[in-house]
């Protein structure tokens, strides 16, 4: 994890993580989309998108409008709550 830069070395033993923020939209949801995959499971909420652990080390931005600009993803409201899916590919 330091050789890929997610770990700072604050004195022998302790470390400090490092985030390296995301702020490309395109990265934002091929982050998003990868962690989709990952979970395995059909309909994420928003805050579960945020939230993703699988992210580690990268801070991303997962917006509304960049889910649903996004051919990647399928935007349902259920019971009055945003509900993202990955779009079916062919």
């Amino acid at each position: 994890m330091k050789a890929m830069g997610a770990l700072k070395a604050e004195k022998p033993g302790r470390y400090t993580i490092v985030k390296h923020e995301v702020r490309d939209d395109k990265v934002n949801a091929f982050l998003a989309s990868a962690g989709m995959t990952v979970e395995d499971k059909g309909n994420f909420t928003l805050q579960d998108l945020r939230e993703m652990g699988y992210m580690f080390p990268f801070q991303y931005q997962i917006e509304r409008k960049m889910l649903m600009m996004n051919d990647t993803f399928t935007i349902t409201n259920i019971a009055g709550e945003m509900i993202v899916s990955l779009t079916a590919s062919l």
